[in-house]
């Protein structure tokens, strides 16, 4: 049968060269290696000894990190651009030809906010470093698997850096990366970096505590919807921000969530719209809710807190958006990488076995928060205080103490 089939013609060949190749002293079992393996290869009906070893000399230097959490180095604020004396030498001797930078977007920017804000990042870097850097992009690349073969296209073509802006892409990244070492890969998401690819994300929970503090004010009857994708680390730091930013100006405040499942959907998040109105919520921060252009056209919204009409299901007013400053992460990232200083950082090509987690927050201005003129002046002040405080350090949106909904002690 064709699990017998399995067993005998791919997982055991399988077996046969991860161990010769030194899988055995790996901290993960064989099963465990092989279902990492089918992550970014597949499963196919034939796969020969030759065709795993090409595959398996650079995964399992990747394998090896899988249980170090010790070793990621998460990078809370950005280097300093400040090229040595040598590199900065050498670029007055030997002219540096520009660095190819490359972007991969889900869908486009006329369709999705999410996109809209990498593209002005794109344009930023390239405006701010136009002497230094040549940048291109891919729009519209499959969501659902069946990136792989644009971010290879975009490899072959000679990028130095290669970002993907999606957390879903991240296997076809890494796959790519463990192909191609000699380029500098980079994924938007908050997932564990590894030793070929790194991440970039931010702070997300810091501005969602500023956008719970304007939701848990303006409630009329303290019921605040939130629609959410997915229960990853970083959605649900964001909905217990959200919630303890409400709770500071409005102890009753409650936060009801409805999940998507799903990361980029239009169709899923009107749904969730839907879902929350029928709970009773007055306050709904979701992706999908309509967003003025103008907000748009500077930052890139793509997710938005609107007080609802309950009846209609419609909003009443935009009030707050927490914002990216894509640019920042870009024009920093490729900065050190033109200085050279990137090497100090990570270098996988030497005994630095670091993976680097880029996770700005508020202080590096890549994230911040929008607010309407609907926002009362008070609770402008109030938002504007708590900010300043974050960034200074002097206030955690986790500061306890933290309680749980069964009244548990957390924090």
């Amino acid at each position: 049968n064709k699990y017998k089939y399995f067993e005998l013609h791919i997982y055991n060949t399988f077996r046969k060269v991860y161990l010769k190749m030194g899988g055995g002293s790996l901290p993960i079992t064989t099963g465990d290696a092989y279902l990492n393996y089918a992550k970014l290869y597949g499963i196919h009906d034939v796969q020969n000894e030759e065709e795993f070893e090409k595959t398996l000399k650079e995964l399992i230097k990747e394998l090896q990190l899988v249980e170090k959490d010790s070793l990621i180095d998460i990078k809370t604020a950005p280097q300093k651009n400040e090229g040595g004396v040598l590199s900065t030498l050498s670029t007055l001797i030997i002219p540096q030809k520009k660095l190819k930078v490359a972007f991969l977007y889900a869908r486009n920017a006329e369709s999705s906010g999410w996109t809209y804000g990498h593209e002005l990042g794109r344009q930023y870097l390239e405006e701010v470093l136009k002497d230094q850097v040549v940048t291109t992009y891919v729009d519209n690349v499959p969501e659902r698997g069946g990136a792989y073969p644009y971010i290879k296209s975009l490899a072959d073509n000679g990028n130095d850096v290669i970002f993907t802006t999606s957390p879903v892409f991240k296997n076809d990244t890494l796959r790519c990366a463990l192909e191609y070492p000699n380029i500098k890969f980079f994924n938007c998401s908050e997932h564990t970096p590894y030793k070929h690819l790194s991440n970039y994300y931010g702070r997300t929970y810091e501005p969602r505590f500023l956008t719970g503090i304007i939701a848990g004010s303006m409630t009329e009857n303290n019921l605040l919807g939130y629609a959410a994708t997915s229960p990853s680390h970083e959605v649900i730091s964001c909905i217990n921000a959200f919630a303890l930013g409400a709770k500071i100006v409005n102890p009753k405040a409650k936060v009801k969530v409805v999940w998507t499942r799903e990361w980029n959907s239009h169709h899923k998040f009107t749904d969730a719209d839907k879902k929350l109105i029928a709970m009773g919520t007055d306050i709904i921060s979701n992706r999908n809710l309509s967003v003025p252009r103008e907000v748009t056209t500077k930052f890139g919204v793509y997710s938005m807190l609107c007080s609802m009409d309950i009846n209609t299901g419609k909003p009443i007013h935009h009030l707050s958006a927490p914002i990216w400053r894509w640019g920042i992460f870009y024009e920093r990232i490729v900065q050190n990488i033109l200085n050279n200083t990137f090497k100090n950082i990570m270098d996988m090509f030497s005994s630095n076995d670091k993976l680097v987690n880029f996770w700005w927050g508020l202080e590096s201005n890549a994230l911040d928060i929008y607010y309407t003129k609907y926002v009362p002046i008070e609770t402008q002040k109030l938002v504007n205080l708590m900010k300043k405080m974050i960034i200074t350090g002097d206030y955690h949106p986790f500061t306890g103490p933290i309680y749980d909904n069964n009244g548990n002690l957390k924090v």
